[in-house]
């Protein structure tokens, strides 16, 4: 488990900081990177305030689900507060550490500015794996950009296609060529 919070008043700045200009601009690109189509399973890790939960479940609709996990209660209480009305979308305490998800549960993961937080990235990374499903993929943001790739497209050489890639041999998601 990260120990970066989000509580109290550290809560409320990151959610007012979310709805910035420079962040509704982040969103767009994330979104377009994940191209989520009507029907996908998606999971966000570390979901903040459900700024990102809302826009995905505009995108993948009624037919499944969406979930959103993050570590801090304050953020999980307002993510729940801004998807109310999406019956379709679960936000949960919860930690990719150990994700109260089954196995290939998930179409696509994806995680903005969290793994970078992670102590122990490979085990994050193997969690992701585990819930996502053979043609599901995995986007990350981090402060210079954001990559998606299928899973299956990992295991084909993924050292330079995602930014933790060099990490992405070790977490078992693909082989070392």
């Amino acid at each position: 488990m990260s120990t970066l919070a989000f509580t109290g008043d550290m809560a409320q700045l990151q959610q007012a900081i979310a709805e910035s200009h420079d962040l509704v601009i982040r969103r767009s690109t994330v979104l377009e990177a994940l191209n989520l189509r009507t029907g996908e399973r998606v999971l966000e890790v570390g979901c903040g305030g459900g700024y990102y939960a809302r826009e995905v479940a505009q995108f993948v609709g009624r037919a499944d689900r969406v979930c959103a996990i993050d570590i801090s209660p304050d953020q999980i209480t307002a993510a729940r507060a801004r998807c109310a009305d999406m019956a379709w979308v679960e936000c949960r305490e919860g930690d990719i550490a150990a994700p109260p998800y089954g196995d290939a549960e998930f179409d696509a993961i994806f995680a903005v500015q969290v793994l970078e937080y992670l102590p122990d990235l490979d085990a994050g990374l193997r969690q992701i794996h585990r819930c996502c499903g053979p043609a599901g993929g995995l986007a990350s943001w981090r402060r210079i950009g954001v990559r998606r790739c299928g899973i299956r497209r990992m295991r084909c050489g993924c050292s330079g296609c995602w930014p933790h890639g060099r990490r992405i041999p070790r977490a078992g998601i693909c082989q070392p060529s």
